[in-house]
């Protein structure tokens, strides 16, 4: 008989040398799919039409990740059946509610700036300046919704908000790394680890980690891409409405939307008769570049149909797309609340 308890022994010294050739490689994660699917390791079929007895804890898969930042190992879950579900099921919403959103931090903030010594983030800046005028204008203890807040501290629209007007929210981040570093920031806010949704119901899509849009030289962050590549990932996202949802559908002050892209698709699946937003910051550079559909000048004018009125962020210009990159769009009752005038 053979003896196997020394290749056992080199398993993991095996593992951390695969691990270091992919990351010199410039590849930032290895694969690994746990399930009890061999055939389709993932992306199962599922029989919507037994929707009426869902259980949406059933055929769970894992996907692990090893992302480069720290070389940390991140699981991510799966729920085929959650694709069933339209995007304002019941079912749905709870599930966000307890299994998908990190409560906020009662710990003391850890972060690397100094919000009181370093000023405003200049988009924020830009926002409490054109919409509020001055400090004692701006509402205490609003509520925000920051899609794609990367890491909750560089370039954070919503920190200056949060740390110094009380505000709270939710931040959405898809990447796993960032999301990661974002935890240890302490955030008074929802986190959740998830893309937002091009579709109103949950589903799968490609997303690059390293960036969404490739030219002759990575020109953005990751995002969801329609082929894949090197470095692209099976994610399972979850509908915008949705999280409002989940969070109580309050009436959001600020929704910052920078999604490499995709900003115009996840736009047009919220019911804008039954959401209650009043100020959008919104990257627009990036539509029709990234994902089939659109353009800069399609959802400035989707935005404006919905009733609000768009305003140029300062300090925004991309020099890579030689367009204005962000926009604020105010909602008309808003501009007349507060007298907005560019």
């Amino acid at each position: 008989m053979i003896d196997h308890r020394p290749l056992k022994k080199l398993k993991p010294i095996l593992t951390y040398l695969l691990m270091v050739y992919f990351f010199t490689q410039g590849i930032s994660y290895v694969k690994k799919y746990e399930s009890d699917d061999e055939r389709n390791p993932l992306f199962v079929d599922v029989d919507c039409s037994k929707i009426d007895s869902l259980d949406a804890n059933k055929k769970e898969r894992l996907m692990q990740m090893y992302v480069k930042e720290d070389l940390a190992t991140v699981k991510q879950t799966f729920r085929p059946f959650l694709n069933c579900l339209d995007q304002d099921d019941p079912r749905l919403v709870e599930k966000i509610n307890d299994d998908y959103f990190i409560r906020p931090s009662n710990e003391p903030y850890k972060l690397d700036i100094e919000p009181e010594i370093d000023g405003y983030d200049p988009l924020a800046a830009d926002i409490i300046r054109l919409v509020y005028k001055t400090e004692p204008v701006v509402p205490r203890n609003g509520f925000f919704v920051d899609v794609g807040s990367y890491d909750g501290e560089r370039h954070s629209l919503t920190l200056d908000l949060e740390y110094k007007f009380g505000w709270r929210g939710v931040l959405v981040e898809a990447d796993p790394g960032p999301f990661k570093a974002s935890l240890k920031k302490n955030r008074k806010a929802l986190s959740i680890n998830t893309c937002v949704g091009i579709e109103p119901r949950p589903h799968y899509v490609n997303y690059d980690l390293s960036t969404a849009l490739r030219r002759n030289k990575h020109y953005s962050m990751g995002g969801i891409v329609e082929k894949k590549t090197a470095t692209t990932v099976p994610m399972q996202c979850l509908p915008l409405y949705s999280l409002l949802l989940a969070a109580g559908n309050p009436t959001v002050n600020l929704l910052v939307l920078g999604i490499e892209g995709a900003e115009l698709a996840v736009l047009k699946t919220l019911p804008w008769d039954k959401v209650d937003i009043e100020i959008i910051s919104l990257e627009t550079d990036l539509v029709g570049l990234t994902i089939p559909g659109g353009s800069q000048a399609e959802i400035r004018s989707f935005v404006e149909s919905k009733g609000y009125q768009r305003f140029p962020h300062r300090h925004s210009p991309n020099s890579l797309t030689n367009l204005q990159q962000n926009d604020i769009f105010v909602r008309n009752d808003i501009i007349k609340k507060h007298d907005v005038i560019p």
